[in-house]
């Protein structure tokens, strides 16, 4: 089986998340946004993980849309944090790659299958109304058909 690149990429970044928390909580005697990063740098993979099994293709939009939301707020925190001094730019520039790499496909993943959605959206409706135009013609060929038997 193929790997899929969002996956693995998101899983690693969240378990680097948990590694940065860790170090954030016992080195740096930081508790707030190392919280705040952890929760939504782990919850990008969750989401990502639990869209390969959505109900739909709506719900796999949205899933795949909140954990990009995600990963933006954990470029905020990232940003935060490294403002405050608890980072070195190497540190920084390394976490800032990562989820700016899992930012880019999640946004190219967006934008994609919102297209693919509305082309399906679109071409369901244009088939519906041939079938209703269809439906309408037979049967006002059947009315006149049994008007003109009379």
């Amino acid at each position: 089986m193929k790997d899929n690149i969002i996956i693995s990429k998101t899983e690693s970044f969240a378990d680097r998340i948990v590694k940065v928390y860790k170090y954030l909580k016992t080195v740096k005697n930081e508790y707030r946004m190392s919280d705040q990063l952890l929760r939504c740098g782990t919850s990008i993979g969750a989401l990502v993980k639990e869209s390969q099994f959505a109900q739909s293709t709506a719900d796999f939009i949205n899933k795949n849309y909140i954990a990009l939301k995600e990963a933006n707020e954990a470029s905020y925190w990232i940003d935060r944090l490294h403002n405050g001094d608890y980072f070195t730019d190497a540190e920084f520039k390394s976490l800032s790659k990562d989820v700016n790499e899992i930012i880019a496909i999640l946004s190219k993943y967006s934008k994609d299958y919102k297209r693919e959605d509305l082309i399906l959206n679109f071409e369901f409706r244009a088939l519906i109304l041939i079938l209703n135009f269809e439906f309408l013609i037979f049967n006002s060929t059947k009315w006149q058909n049994l008007i003109s038997l009379r």
